[in-house]
């Protein structure tokens, strides 16, 4: 049985899936783990041993997806 990709985005605050037999081409932060390490992220145990390959934080200041972000303006 081959690999399964999830992929989840989160758009205006809304989280979707969908998976698939290959990687999103657009995915600004592919992780790589097995069950078990899914089990202990979830579980609030940390990363160790998952591969991340890509922006770990995409709406950090200088990462290229923070210049698609809104900014924030205040009035006074």
């Amino acid at each position: 049985m081959g690999d399964t990709y999830w992929h989840l985005r989160l758009v205006n605050g809304l989280l979707t899936w969908t998976s698939d037999d290959r990687p999103a081409p657009d995915a600004a932060l592919t992780l790589t783990m097995t069950r078990p390490q899914l089990l202990r992220l979830l579980a609030g145990q940390g990363t160790a041993g998952i591969t991340m390959d890509g922006d770990p934080d995409p709406c950090s200041p200088g990462s290229s997806a923070s210049s698609t972000r809104p900014s924030r303006t205040s009035r006074s």
